[in-house]
């Protein structure tokens, strides 16, 4: 073999050593803990937050636009959009961090009840919850409905994680680090069309696109 070949084939297995230290492996026993109803987005390319799709979305396809308008004259989807990507980021990390005051300000009351027992269920073991990346690939307003004098808003988030949990003594107990996990979900937010106040979540459900 030539030494050149030598060089080509030092290179292709220390770039493959690289990858397989960096993005771990899936091993049949990880556990998503954010939320246990998600599943994961197949064969979707990254996408940078600057790079996020910037069209203009046809308001005319969204029925209940005009009907939340007509309440809130200074409402836009794409000021609500911004709002409510930072809202994701905040529900994200205070869920990890244990955080129940922060989560009953984002939370409809009968969906926050879900989470502080899930909370108050790690703390009873002497268990932590780490966050050890998040990136939040994107976010599409899906559908905008006004029924029963509420408006729903639904957005498609597509996020990176890797979440772990750790005993007391710091050990890893469930998870891996090595694993970026992508998740995708359609989050609905709720508010009554007569209220100007904050948008709050309501209910997530796996969200899979075609």
């Amino acid at each position: 073999m030539q030494f050149i070949d030598l060089i080509f084939l030092a290179l292709t297995f220390g770039i493959g050593f690289v990858l397989y230290t960096r993005l771990g492996r899936r091993t049949g026993n990880e556990k998503r803990f954010f939320y246990p109803q998600s599943k994961k987005l197949k064969n979707v390319t990254p996408v940078d937050r600057e790079e996020e799709s910037s069209e203009d979305t046809n308001v005319l396809e969204f029925e209940g636009l005009q009907e939340i308008q007509s309440h809130d004259k200074k409402f836009s989807l794409d000021d609500f959009l911004e709002r409510i990507k930072e809202a994701f980021e905040k529900v994200v990390h205070s869920f990890v961090n244990g955080d129940k005051k922060s989560l009953n300000a984002f939370l409809k009351n009968t969906f926050y009840t879900f989470y502080e027992k899930e909370i108050n269920l790690l703390s009873e073991k002497k268990t932590t919850a780490h966050l050890e990346f998040f990136r939040l690939v994107s976010a599409e307003v899906k559908d905008v409905q006004a029924k029963e004098d509420i408006a729903h808003i639904q957005v498609h988030f597509v996020s990176e994680q890797t979440q772990v949990r750790k005993n007391k003594s710091g050990k890893v107990i469930e998870g891996d680090v090595n694993f970026i996990d992508r998740i995708s979900e359609l989050w609905t937010f709720e508010r009554p069309l007569q209220s100007k106040g904050p948008w709050m979540l309501a209910r997530i459900t796996p969200y899979e696109a075609v």
